[in-house]
Parts: structure tokens; C-alpha cells; sequence
């Protein structure tokens, strides 16, 4: 579940997104993303059920992670130009079913956001380019039939299945604090391993090695 809002003239914005792990909305994350003419994207993303289990109210939370310590002063001659808007995200811990008689689903309708990031736009992007190949040879072939449009889903998932399902498991770890403060806390004092969590939220580098028991054995003794 996110919740969305944007903001004018918040304070230090540079040309990089932000994802602030805070005790505001952990197990999730806060964000501020900078956008044109001094505007922001700023936002929560939390577990659905953590929610309902322990009855977060998603808008307080996101006042509390503005009002906070941390980000008051960034905020002060901030403006809000709308509401908080919340939405369900689709993410891809689980394979889906994409496909039936005469019909692919593509982007957030097959859920495929990242588990870990939120991130949906480069998977919707692979679900896009797979669908109008399989549409293509399904048109040639005059069958659109939910067995022959499997060649879709089976294409698609070969693709970013290992990537979803490698973004699940981090999604689980993030919910422990003690890790989370051990990679966050190591990344600040060290640039190579900075670039390195950085590198696995933009997959440019393989998500698999922060999944590994044995990344967080070596930043122990690094």
C-alpha cells in the first residue's frame, strides 16, 4: 500500500530520488522524490498486512515522517499541493496467472512491481515488449488461445521471475530492523558498499547478493 503527495519547495532536494528507512513507517519506507520547478513526489509504502495488523493510519504516518526530527526543518517552508493519495500496489511476490483465451495483462495488472523498490515501470516495460511478440506470432498463427498465449507469460517470467522472486525474500529482511541498520549504517561509512545497495535498488548490480546470508557475514567483519 502507498500513499502519495506532492509538495512544493521542500528543502535540500537534489537530482536523486531518496528512500529514507525510518521508525515512522518501518516495516516500509519513506521517500522524496525530486521532480521539475521545485516540486516533490513525497511518500510512504508500507505492508498491507502490517497495516490491518497493527491499524495504521497511512496519512498520520506520513505526517508523523514529515514532522519528524529528521525532515521537520526540510519541510518547514514546504507547500503541499494536494491530498495524500493512496492506491493498492500489485507487487510480484507471487506468479500470477497473465494470460486466458484472447487476452495478455501487462504492467501493474499482471502485478508486477518490484516487491523491494515499488519500482513497476521497467517490468511493465518487459511485459510490453514480450506481449507484442507473442501477440505478433499469435495474430500470424490465427490463435489467440490461452495455451498459445502462455508463450507469454512463460517468456516473461524466465525474464524477471528470478528478479521478483530475489526481491520478495529482500522485502522480508527489510522488515528487521537489526539488518536493516546494519547495511544502512555500514553503506554511510563506506562508498563501495554505497554504491553496492545503491547498484541492487537501480538493478544495475544483481539483487541476489543482498539476499545472500553471507553479505550481511561480511559486513559484520568488513
Amino acid at each position: 500500500m502507498a500513499l502519495r503527495q506532492y509538495y512544493q519547495n521542500v528543502g535540500g532536494l537534489t537530482d536523486q530520488i531518496e528512500l529514507h528507512y525510518v521508525d515512522e513507517v518501518i516495516p516500509g519506507y519513506f521517500w522524496i522524490f525530486p521532480l521539475e520547478n521545485g516540486y516533490a513526489n513525497v511518500g510512504i509504502g508500507m505492508l498491507h498486512e502490517y497495516i490491518k495488523r497493527q491499524n495504521v493510519d497511512l496519512k498520520q504516518a506520513l505526517k508523523s515522517a514529515i514532522e519528524s526530527p529528521t525532515f521537520r526543518e526540510r519541510f518547514t517552508n514546504a507547500e503541499p499541493k494536494e491530498e495524500p493519495v493512496g492506491w493498492n500496489l500489485p507487487v510480484g511476490s507471487k506468479h500470477r496467472q497473465m494470460v486466458g483465451n484472447g487476452f495478455m495483462l501487462l504492467g501493474d495488472a499482471a502485478g508486477l512491481i518490484d516487491p523491494f523498490t515499488g519500482e513497476g515501470i521497467g517490468n511493465a516495460l518487459y511485459s510490453a515488449k514480450y506481449a507484442i511478440e507473442v501477440a505478433r506470432e499469435a495474430l500470424t498463427a490465427q490463435d489467440v488461445s490461452a495455451a498459445f498465449l502462455s508463450r507469454y507469460d512463460e517468456r516473461l517470467w524466465a525474464a524477471i521471475g528470478g528478479e521478483l522472486k530475489v526481491s520478495t525474500q529482500l522485502q522480508k529482511i527489510g522488515r528487521h530492523r537489526l539488518l536493516l541498520n546494519l547495511v544502512i549504517s555500514k553503506a554511510a561509512r563506506n562508498k563501495t558498499v554505497g554504491d553496492l545497495i545503491a547498484g541492487m535498488i537501480a538493478n544495475e548490480v544483481p539483487k541476489k547478493k543482498l539476499a545472500n546470508p553471507l553479505f550481511y557475514f561480511k559486513l559484520l567483519f568488513s
